[in-house]
């Protein structure tokens, strides 16, 4: 009898590299079981693809909505006033933002109620966004969407391209936050114009690199089923990247 580490003769030998390699080779014709993992970076390279391809199709449709919403409340006149009058959805919109995106996480990979559930998220945000666009100025908030979506394609793409590993940002971005929430308690009770723009321009940079740290960590942190937290994590950081930019457009343009 053969001892368990005697190798037989004659049988080839693979490293782990080539079996990793054979593997995405095979493509469809690999059993499920050895297609996915536990986290999307460890799963073959058409899981990987079709796992970013549906993040970023339901990322476009939330922004989109968005878009419409904003729009809507920026040009239809009737809609607006109705909109500024009843102040209660506001209140509504926070705390049904909140709560939706609880239940998404709790219900991440029960369809269709992870998508039922993003889709009320996303109203609720996009209404929140539409009443501060539609008490800027138009040219503004163009503006700031251009900008925006130019940040967001050239840092998501960076990200994705390139080799340095934006990961171990994370704990210092997460103490920035910290400290910025706190800017923004104490710009509550002083009003002053350089306090503003000194909160924008911290929360432009941070929400930038937020961008870098996001779209490296959900190939890092999510199963492939995760598609609606890791497309929240983006939209969150889009929505509040847009809002800084546009208030610093707003603060130029009172100046």
């Amino acid at each position: 009898m053969s001892s368990p580490h005697t190798e037989e003769p004659g049988l080839p030998r693979y490293t782990d590299a080539e079996i990793v390699q054979n593997s995405e080779n095979l493509g469809d014709n690999v059993p499920d079981d050895f297609k996915f993992a536990d986290i999307v970076a460890e799963c073959t390279i058409d899981i990987r693809h079709r796992f970013l391809q549906r993040v970023y199709l339901l990322l476009s449709t939330q922004l989109a909505m968005t878009c419409l919403l904003s729009g809507l409340l920026m040009y239809s006149e009737g809609f607006q006033n109705w909109a500024l009058r009843n102040t209660w959805t506001v209140w509504v919109s926070a705390i049904g933002s909140f709560v939706f995106m609880m239940a998404c996480m709790v219900l991440r990979r029960k369809y269709p109620w992870n998508v039922i559930l993003l889709t009320a998220f996303t109203l609720c945000e996009s209404w929140l966004v539409g009443i501060v666009t539609c008490l800027s100025d138009t040219t503004a908030v163009l503006n700031a969407f251009i900008i925006t979506i130019i940040v967001f394609v050239g840092l998501s793409a960076f990200a994705i391209q390139t080799k340095y590993d934006f990961r171990s940002w994370r704990p210092y971005l997460g103490a920035f936050l910290f400290a910025l929430f706190g800017v923004g308690i104490v710009s509550i009770f002083v009003q002053t114009n350089a306090l503003d723009l000194t909160y924008s321009f911290i929360a432009v940079i941070l929400f930038s690199a937020f961008i870098l740290v996001d779209t490296q960590t959900i190939m890092n942190k999510f199963h492939p089923e995760d598609i609606v937290p890791a497309t929240i994590e983006l939209y969150l950081d889009i929505i509040n990247l847009f809002l800084n930019i546009l208030r610093i457009l707003n603060s130029n343009d009172n100046n």
